[in-house]
């Protein structure tokens, strides 16, 4: 039975790291726990840069960026699932990026 566990954690790992999409986790302090191949790409940051900084460190100083961003936050540390969030982020080199947020808490953990 451990065998099919590992192998299952496994593949869970492939596809989260091997995703289309950007997948970060991120903590209740709001720090990066973890972000797959394509969140590195489009955020232009090497992934030990990313890993525990602040999310909001990477949203943009605008009211569709921090400002949406720290409320969205919020309704989803009170367990909201957010879908279709628009935000914006800017990447390592100060250029803009839209991103359609999609999130739902695990707080179990």
């Amino acid at each position: 039975m451990e065998h099919v566990w590992q192998d299952n954690e496994e593949r869970y790992r492939d596809l989260y790291e091997e995703a289309p999409i950007a997948y970060m986790s991120v903590g209740q302090d709001g720090r990066i726990l973890k972000a797959n191949r394509r969140a590195v790409e489009l955020l232009e940051y090497p992934l030990d840069q990313l890993l525990g900084r602040p999310v909001f460190d990477l949203m943009a100083d605008t009211p569709a960026g921090k400002g949406r961003g720290q409320k969205t936050f919020q309704r989803f540390l009170s367990g909201e699932e957010i879908r279709g969030e628009e935000l914006e982020y800017r990447r390592a080199d100060g250029g803009q990026l839209w991103i359609s947020l999609m999130a739902k808490a695990d707080l179990s953990m």
